[in-house]
């Protein structure tokens, strides 16, 4: 064999074997799992997320769902620090009650640090059987949007959004029993937030100064979809209540001028105009 041969043969495997590596080591970065577990509820079990604390700087944690049948990840809600810790277990506890029968399901979540994210791996997987708490195939655990439309002008120069057609709730009963609120998906290139809607009436119209916060004001936004949010408190009777956390329903899209996806950038009052005025700059004497 050649020896120019021999010296390309050893750079491949050397290339196979750091990517290889390099596999490895992304994946070892993924922290360790939450643990997946029932526990008896009446006469059903529930299916239980038990997330362990990773760091006492946590500001909030994610807990995300994977129907491992069709891959489809849905993102279910937030955990707040240290408000959620289960205290005898020392760990924090989601409870998952929207499973439909016969799926199989993982978990992941992600913690955010010093608004820095770190992501779990996959739980290990829990088929859904009768003895647990769910609902069947044909429940909607999802908005139905297909005969409603966003339609955002600016007439005089201000910028609203209105609601045209039929939105159509979830059909879970517990939807219209516990404290659900409609609210948007709004994202941008930094930031992803549900924002609550006052109303899906056909007609209801919001001023997009007012209802956006800053962050999304003069950049290339998109409306992600429309979720049910349910927010759970400490201790709701107080005047100090905290939020605990908070419960998404699965996300339906919904289209914005007759489209799904595209982008929209709303200007600021003042923003694009120049009269933006930092404390910053020095004054001259």
């Amino acid at each position: 064999m050649k020896k120019g041969t021999s010296f390309y043969i050893f750079i491949a495997i050397l290339g196979i074997t750091f990517s290889s590596c390099n596999f490895t080591l992304k994946e070892s970065n993924l922290d360790r799992a939450p643990d997946i577990h029932t526990s008896e509820d009446q006469a059903n079990d529930l299916v239980n997320v038990i997330i362990p604390i990773k760091n006492q700087k946590t500001k909030y944690i994610n807990v995300y769902r994977r129907d491992v049948d069709d891959g489809t990840v849905v993102n279910l809600g937030i955990l707040y620090h240290p408000v959620a810790i289960d205290t005898p277990n020392n760990n924090y506890r989601f409870v998952d009650r929207l499973v439909k029968e016969n799926h199989t399901y993982d978990y992941y979540v992600r913690y955010c640090i010093d608004d820095k994210y770190y992501k779990t791996d996959y739980s290990k997987e829990i088929k859904i059987t009768s003895n647990i708490q769910s609902y069947d195939e044909a429940t909607k655990f999802a908005y139905t949007t297909n005969n409603a439309d966003l339609e955002i002008d600016n007439p005089s120069g201000v910028y609203t959004l209105t609601i045209t057609g039929t939105i159509v709730e979830p059909d879970f009963p517990e939807f219209t029993t516990e404290g659900y609120k409609h609210a948007l998906i709004v994202k941008s290139e930094t930031a992803t937030q549900t924002l609550l809607l006052p109303n899906i009436t056909n007609g209801t119209t919001v001023t997009l100064t007012e209802f956006l916060p800053s962050i999304f004001l003069d950049t290339d936004i998109t409306i992600e979809g429309i979720v049910g949010q349910k927010i759970i408190y400490d201790d709701p009777s107080s005047a100090n209540k905290k939020i605990k956390e908070i419960i998404w329903t699965e996300p339906a899209s919904i289209s914005v001028n007759g489209n799904i996806g595209d982008s929209i950038n709303i200007p600021s009052k003042t923003g694009i105009d120049g009269h933006d005025y930092s404390r910053n700059v020095k004054i001259s004497q």
